[in-house]
Order: structure tokens, then sequence, then C-alpha cells
């Protein structure tokens, strides 16, 4: 795992802003939601090893199943989780249900990282924060 410094880390927005403008982008809710904390997941590879930028998020003064829930940004990262590539062999997926293998726990769920796929999740993160940064200006 590694952990950015980044421009929208306290920033509030609503839920449903988010959702919009991010899924537009590729970014999915993770598999680690819950009532008061979530994240937006964006798959940047996965030859091999499955690489996550991870944009998480906890809830401000309730809970995330309300309409007008709002959430502040907490401090983004980059991760890897590697499979096990001789599991599963027989079964075929689409990218999505592969991110999110229902079937197969990731053989190591924070591989290391090579400094080429920081360097991919730096980039994607600049993406993010321009969006983000134009969104909180409006």
């Amino acid at each position: 795992m590694h952990t950015f410094q980044s421009s929208i880390e306290g920033m509030e927005f609503p839920l449903i802003l988010l959702e919009d403008r991010l899924k537009k982008e590729g970014y999915v809710i993770g598999g680690n939601w819950e009532y008061d904390h979530g994240s937006f997941d964006l798959l940047l590879e996965q030859q091999g090893d499955y690489l996550y930028l991870r944009l998480p998020f906890e809830a401000e003064g309730g809970e995330l199943d309300k309409d007008d829930s709002t959430v502040r940004m907490l401090q983004p990262f980059l991760l890897s989780h590697q499979y096990d590539p001789d599991r599963d062999q027989d079964a075929s997926s689409g990218a999505v249900s592969a991110a999110f293998n229902q079937f197969q726990s990731p053989e190591d769920q924070d591989a290391p990282l090579t400094p080429e796929q920081i360097e991919h999740g730096s980039a994607a993160l600049e993406r993010a924060e321009k969006l983000l940064n134009q969104v909180y200006a409006d």
C-alpha cells in the first residue's frame, strides 16, 4: 500500500454528487462500504496484480444510506491485490467481476508496488483531484 498526500483530503461533498462524477470516470463503490464509511475504487491494472487507486471517505453527521448524505474525503492510497494464477483457471469473468472477485480472496492483499505502479497511481490521483477540486469550487 502507498498513501498519497492530496488536496482532496478533508473536503466534504454530497455523496450523490461524488457518485455521479466519479462513476463517470470509472470508479466503483469499494467492497468495504459500511454505514459510516466507504471508498471509491479505480482499477488501474489487472495483469498479474490488480492495482487500485482508493479514495476513502467517511460520513459527516449521518449514515451513508440517506439521500442527503455528506461525506468527508480521507487520505487516498494505492493498493495491489495479488491473486493466485493457478486457482479458478476454468472460470472466466469480466473486468469488473474479476476486479472484485467473489470466489477467490487475494493471495496477497497488500502486494509490493513498483515505482511505475506508484507513478500510475499518482497520475490517476491527479486527474481525480482536478475533477473534485473543480466540483468543490462550484
